[in-house]
């Protein structure tokens, strides 16, 4: 015997009247109930997945070079190949640092934290900003410097590429040593790296040009 609020509540739900139509499955997306691939596209787009998650549509309308919009892509997909993500993937069992030994390498220790990596950024970033620009999450991080030159780096000017140029290439020297056995390279070689690319995309009016 079901409770007494369990029939009541059966109770109070009206049958549908004779003259109604059959009730049908429908897609909620359309008018016509019907379900198309664009409404969904649509209704998927129109999620609010948060303040940072804009940070897709700005990486498309990045000013540099394709390689490094996808690489901007997948840092912020958090798809780099770091030793951490390696071992995810289990192409490694080892998810140290191979520049500083640190026990987890991840998109934040590579790019941010590795002291390499600190390091250049401190030639970069005023002072009384190095904190908020560590702590940030990576997407918030990626977002706000490609968005607003004037919050964190002592030369605003052109600071979209410069920023993802010192990324591409604090990564470069990484996989260098990681990947080929070379010496790691100095955060001074890092930035000169980055400004010849910064100068060369530049002149080039930011057309067909790739880092080396």
């Amino acid at each position: 015997m079901l409770p007494i609020s369990i029939l009541l509540r059966i109770a109070a739900i009206k049958c549908p009247l004779p003259h109604f139509p059959r009730d049908e499955l429908g897609w909620n997306g359309t008018t016509s109930g019907k379900f198309t691939i664009k409404s969904a596209y649509s209704i998927r787009c129109s999620v609010d997945e948060g303040p940072n998650e804009d940070i897709w549509r700005i990486i498309m309308r990045y000013k540099g070079t394709q390689l490094q919009q996808i690489f901007l892509w997948m840092v912020c997909c958090d798809k780099i190949m770091t030793n951490s993500e390696r071992v995810r993937r289990h192409f490694s069992n080892d998810a140290r640092c191979g520049l500083c030994g640190a026990d987890i390498e991840d998109v934040d220790h590579v790019l941010r934290r590795c002291p390499q990596a600190y390091l250049t950024w401190k030639e970069l970033i005023r002072d009384e900003k190095i904190d908020e620009f560590l702590k940030l999450d990576i997407k918030a991080w990626v977002k706000c410097n490609l968005t607003n030159p004037r919050m964190f780096a002592k030369v605003p000017i052109d600071w979209e590429l410069m920023f993802s140029g010192v990324c591409w290439y604090i990564w470069k020297s990484r996989n260098a040593v990681v990947f080929r056995n070379e010496d790691g390279v100095s955060q001074r070689s890092i930035l000169e790296q980055a400004r010849a690319w910064l100068v060369t995309i530049v002149a080039a009016g930011m057309s067909q040009a790739q880092p080396r």
